[in-house]
């Protein structure tokens, strides 16, 4: 199941605060990436780039409370780009494999049928253009849309149809929930927060967040 870059040995964060030019030094890195391991039990399971994600997002958490911050947005920031990658990889861009594995003209037509439909018009369009830019919240929304094996949205497209058994395999039916739904989009709503002006306190951060890391299987 999808859990909620160190690039190198060490990493700059650039920030304003006293943050600035702090390196991550290489016995650092273990710290980080055993409290990783012992807060998300798949962690060995995520990509490298994501799991360095939430390595650097560990190490930057520790360096706010030391220094006493107000704004932890830096800390969600890292946080919810492991688990946009995590989607984008492995949920999304991997679809186009089974687009490709279509008959010839098979997969232009079951986009094209999709254009007309109300919800499913945006997603089968980037597919059709073979966009690869999926953002958290359009990928939020795409998964609202087929987490019900019996809703009406889901039975009148053949493209989610598709889509819908993509990321069963590619995950489990426990992660296409009315619950998961929630949290992603929470979660999504707190990065976008965090990406602008607004402030985002410890309290809240950890509320949204450290709930997932122990369930995150």
């Amino acid at each position: 199941e999808i859990s909620l870059g160190l690039v190198g040995s060490e990493m700059c964060i650039r920030d304003s605060s006293k943050l600035d030019q702090e390196k991550i030094k290489e016995e650092e890195i273990a710290i980080y990436e055993d409290i990783v391991k012992t807060n998300f039990s798949n962690a060995h399971l995520l990509e490298s780039i994501s799991f360095d994600f939430l390595v650097s997002g560990c190490f930057i958490k520790k360096k706010l409370e030391d220094l006493q911050s107000t704004d932890y947005s830096m800390f969600i920031l890292q946080y919810c780009r492991s688990i946009e990658r995590e989607l984008l990889q492995r949920v999304f861009l991997s679809f186009y494999s089974v687009l490709e594995e279509m008959k010839e003209g098979e997969r232009d037509t079951l986009l094209e049928n999709e254009f007309a439909h109300k919800q499913s018009s945006v997603f089968a369009k980037m597919l059709y253009k073979g966009r690869k830019d999926f953002t958290l919240g359009v990928m939020g929304t795409v998964l609202s849309f087929i987490w019900k094996p019996e809703g009406n949205t889901l039975s009148s497209s053949d493209l989610f149809q598709q889509f819908r058994f993509h990321v069963v395999e590619q995950t489990n039916e426990q992660f296409l929930s009315k619950q998961r739904i929630k949290e992603l989009k929470e979660i999504t709503t707190l990065r976008n927060k965090a990406a602008h002006v607004e402030p985002i306190s410890k309290a809240v951060s950890y509320t949204h967040l450290r709930a997932h890391e122990t369930e995150a299987d």
